[in-house]
């Protein structure tokens, strides 16, 4: 990235429409975008909710960052659809269009391709990298402390919402079997230290009520990292 540019950072809960939002950037020509590198690549050495500003993660952070344009993962970088860039030649444009494509038709088949290098910007083009993750609501203030420049998107959807969506893709089986309503070990990080009796009042809830309060108590620490900022916008 250039110096002055940004790195952009669409944050959101799953089933928020982040995706959405994150093709709406990726529609720019000077925009690289990045479909949730932390979850292609989960950053298992950083917290999943970090209370402080996360300084001791900081130099790590940067190092993740500066990897994401260059990924080869079909996920990360060959979302579709694709458009039209500044950074590429028309002839370069055209051959990543059709590789990207082809690769995304063979990852529907279950076969696996990395992406060639000539889909990837060269190092000293300039572009703005837009990462678009699902994962983060809770590492937000680490975040803002560790990547600067930072520009922070963080998207809000009605928590019922977010849920009665998850409950729909869990009954189109398109969470391959994970179920995040009984994963009380995840339920617990959101929990303050004194939370077993708290834990023992969300087993007692319904399916629905357990994610819809997850979701909530996540968007509601989003919320508190960035609401002072003036780098950062909640929509």
């Amino acid at each position: 990235m250039s110096a002055s540019a940004p790195l952009i950072l669409l944050s959101g809960l799953p089933r928020s429409g982040t995706t959405w939002l994150g093709k709406l950037f990726d529609s720019h020509p000077r925009v690289l975008y990045r479909h949730e590198p932390d979850s292609v690549f989960p950053l298992k050495w950083l917290p999943t909710m970090i209370a402080d500003k996360g300084e001791a993660y900081a130099a790590r952070m940067r190092e993740f960052a500066a990897q994401i344009p260059f990924m080869r993962n079909a996920k990360v970088a060959a979302s579709q659809p694709q458009f039209e860039k500044e950074y590429f030649s028309a002839m370069r444009q055209f051959c990543a269009e059709q590789a990207l494509r082809a690769i995304k038709l063979f990852a529907k088949v279950g076969a696996r391709a990395q992406i060639p290098r000539f889909c990837l910007p060269n190092a000293n083009a300039e572009f703005v990298l837009t990462w678009k993750t699902i994962e983060s609501c809770g590492r937000l203030g680490c975040f803002v402390n560790a990547l600067q420049p930072l520009r922070v998107i963080q998207i809000l959807r009605h928590p019922g919402g977010v849920t009665a969506s998850q409950l729909r893709g869990k009954r189109l089986n398109k969470f391959n079997g994970y179920d995040q309503a009984v994963d009380y070990n995840y339920f617990k990080l959101w929990l303050k230290p004194e939370g077993e009796h708290a834990l023992e009042t969300l087993q007692a809830m319904s399916e629905a009520e357990r994610l819809t309060w997850l979701h909530l108590v996540r968007m509601e620490k989003a919320v508190d990292d960035i609401a002072a900022r003036r780098d950062c916008r909640m929509v």
